[in-house]
């Protein structure tokens, strides 16, 4: 008798879903997607209601009988295999709905409000009838994925574009994606639907548009590129394109400080007032230690790179300098007809320039400068010393600071004994007690010659003393 029964109900609930699937064919014609979709929801709904009302009345049948014996389905199961297969013949059905949804979803990125709660209940249908990944899903995610690589081409080739407009529409359409998943689709095609955002929209792009833009961003004040970097930093590194950026920031650095090197270097003979070559170095030196370690999470690459590139920069920049020829005639610099120096240009690397540039910038510092304090000049030696550890002619350095610090102990120019000794315990610890022993013998002579001056005043002023004494 249940085995009657049963069966008498499976006719009745294939018939049902054979006349709702029939409708929905019939329909197939109409072009407006939101009518349609609204048809497809209204039939899905009754079919719902309806099977709900007969499975709740049949319940004990279908407890008793149905899940006991085997080779029978469930009400329920056997009614959403129906379903399928009633789908399966008419694929128009299918494929006007997935298009439909596929459209709706394309007017909310382009800004367009939908009946979120019309695509989600027919999202929710196809995940109920086990065919929301190979219907809806797949389909979804390639025409997301020519979406966005379309539309990451628009960008770039937009003449305004830039990295921070850039990043920040990528940004957008991640929250985009996260609220689809979250109101519209499944929540399990997120992470697929974000991969497909940044391997897409962001990873073909970004490239071209940091040798476009980087140093815009960077040299622009009014910008605060530290959180821009620091989105891009995470976005390359979900994208496998790390080395990719960390390249363009070594050649950004490169033409900076290559630049910085060749016009400090001829500034430097030719106007004293033009701000120091190793100034602009240092400030250059503490922006981009500022990105490493806020931005780039101090990645040790990319501090190799900072590293490298003004070592490299420094040490290795050609540059042409003028020198001074002696006339063989007269045995002298002066060219006799004109009056001027006679002069030949040769092409040279920079470190032994920026070596002299470097000892003169020191001297000057510890000659004292105005609105400095004592400790302001220690903490600029300090930096100073970054640059000097990458410095390939330490000799040269050497050289001219033993020559300048004779002038400043004879002279004494010095603005504090302290600033000195404490330059030279930089150096010794940098370089050793060999490279400073020179150093500290000029301070001992200086010593020795003060406690010899100071004892021969005392000398003095006792002998004045006891001839007064004695007339």
């Amino acid at each position: 008798f249940s085995s009657e029964i049963y069966n008498l109900l499976i006719s009745e609930i294939n018939e049902f879903i054979n006349n709702k699937i029939e409708i929905l064919y019939q329909q197939r014609q109409i072009s407006d997607h939101s009518v349609y979709l609204t048809a497809v929801d209204r039939e899905w709904n009754d079919f719902y209601n309806y099977l709900t009302t007969v499975r709740n009345i049949f319940l004990y049948l279908d407890r008793t009988y149905a899940v006991q014996t085997p080779g029978v389905l469930s009400l329920w199961d056997h009614s959403i295999s129906t379903y399928q297969n009633a789908l399966d013949r008419y694929p128009d059905i299918l494929m006007k709905l997935v298009v439909g949804i596929l459209a709706n979803i394309d007017s909310i990125r382009r800004g367009f409000t939908i009946n979120v709660d019309l695509i989600n209940r027919l999202i929710i249908m196809l995940i109920s009838l086990n065919i929301y990944k190979d219907v809806f899903e797949r389909t979804f995610l390639e025409s997301s994925r020519q979406f966005y690589l379309l539309e990451g081409q628009q960008l770039v080739n937009k003449p305004d574009s830039s990295i921070d407009s850039f990043i920040s529409y990528t940004d957008r359409r991640v929250d985009e994606a996260n609220y689809l998943a979250d109101k519209v689709i499944h929540s399990q095609t997120k992470q697929s639907l974000i991969q497909i955002i940044e391997q897409n929209l962001f990873a073909p792009n970004i490239t071209n548009l940091l040798d476009k833009d980087l140093s815009n961003l960077l040299t622009n004040t009014s910008t605060n590129y530290l959180p821009i970097l620091s989105k891009l930093y995470i976005l390359t590194d979900r994208v496998n394109l790390l080395d990719a950026t960390r390249s363009c920031w070594g050649n950004y650095l490169k033409s900076i400080c290559v630049s910085l090197v060749v016009n400090g270097v001829s500034s430097s003979s030719a106007n004293s007032s033009v701000k120091s070559v190793i100034e602009e170095l240092i400030v250059l030196y503490e922006k981009m230690d500022e990105v490493l370690k806020q931005s780039f999470q101090s990645n040790e690459s990319f501090k190799q790179t900072l590293k490298n590139t003004i070592e490299s920069s420094i040490n290795h920049t050609s540059i042409q300098l003028s020198v001074p020829m002696v006339d063989s005639k007269t045995d002298s610099k002066i060219d006799s007809k004109t009056d001027s120096k006679i002069v030949k240009q040769i092409t040279t690397t920079s470190s032994s320039k920026i070596a002299e540039l470097m000892a003169r910038h020191v001297d000057k510092k510890l000659r004292g400068e105005k609105g400095m304090t004592e400790n302001d000049i220690d903490c600029h030696l300090d930096k100073v010393m970054h640059l000097f550890k990458l410095l390939d002619g330490k000799d040269v350095f050497e050289a001219f600071y033993k020559k300048l610090l004779a002038k400043r102990l004879l002279l004494s120019k010095s603005a504090s004994y302290e600033l000195e000794k404490n330059m030279l315990l930089k150096l010794k610890s940098e370089c050793g007690s060999g490279f400073t022993s020179k150093l500290e013998g000029m301070f001992q002579d200086i010593d020795l010659s003060r406690d010899i001056m100071n004892s021969y005043s005392n000398f003095l002023s006792t002998s004045q003393t006891n001839q007064s004494t004695n007339q």
